[in-house]
């Protein structure tokens, strides 16, 4: 159940270098097609927390490598509020795909919620790699596939269970990394109000 409640986590939410997760997925013996994919991305950006990696209306032109640290991805209601749809716990990666393929602008809003390391390349370089090393497919296919059963089971989880158990699945071994995200983006998520978040975690108590 952990990996589908988060669907691009890896090595415990420890810092891992980008070509040590290739490798990790692909096996060692793509060691070298591994490393001609982690040098194409950018140098490593610290960037403190509450900023903006991406916001409504920009251009969704970038892969992001989450290596270190917690964002949020939020979407912007119609009323002005933000919605939580997301927890980026690094290492993972961080993209509005759907707008990417689409030509249009990103509506994924992604927030530093602690200190974190960026690395990033250009969507148009990363598909010309594609081309250029077909197995790195098999990588990203993964990644995509993950990331759709997530969004399955978040989905099916409002249908099926009741707002406790989806913060119990959501805690399940993630106790200390959510030490640091507001209560108020954790209750966004679980789609219910702050005061009955409260009132869960003071029943399990």
């Amino acid at each position: 159940m952990q990996q589908e409640l988060e669907p691009i986590a890896y090595n415990k939410f420890k810092k891992m270098e980008i070509n040590r997760l290739i490798i990790h997925m692909l096996g060692a013996k793509y060691k070298e097609d591994a490393l001609f994919l982690a040098q194409a991305f950018s140098d490593r950006k610290k960037i403190q927390k509450n900023q903006l990696l991406m916001y409504e209306g920009m251009s969704a032109d970038k892969l992001l490598y989450l290596e270190e640290g917690v964002c949020r991805g939020y979407l912007v209601g119609i009323d002005g509020a933000e919605h939580t749809t997301n927890f980026f716990v690094g290492p993972t990666f961080i993209s509005d795909l759907s707008a990417f393929k689409n030509n249009s602008e990103a509506t994924l809003c992604t927030e530093s919620i602690t200190d974190v390391n960026i690395f990033s390349i250009k969507l148009s370089r990363l598909y010309e790699i594609l081309e250029e090393r077909p197995i790195l497919y098999k990588f990203f296919c993964t990644i995509l596939e993950r990331a759709y059963v997530y969004k399955q089971y978040r989905q099916a989880s409002f249908i099926t269970s009741d707002a406790q158990k989806r913060y119990l699945e959501l805690m399940q071994g993630r106790e200390k990394v959510f030490e640091s995200v507001p209560q108020k983006y954790i209750a966004s998520y679980l789609g219910i109000t702050p005061q009955s978040l409260s009132r869960i975690r003071n029943k399990l108590r």
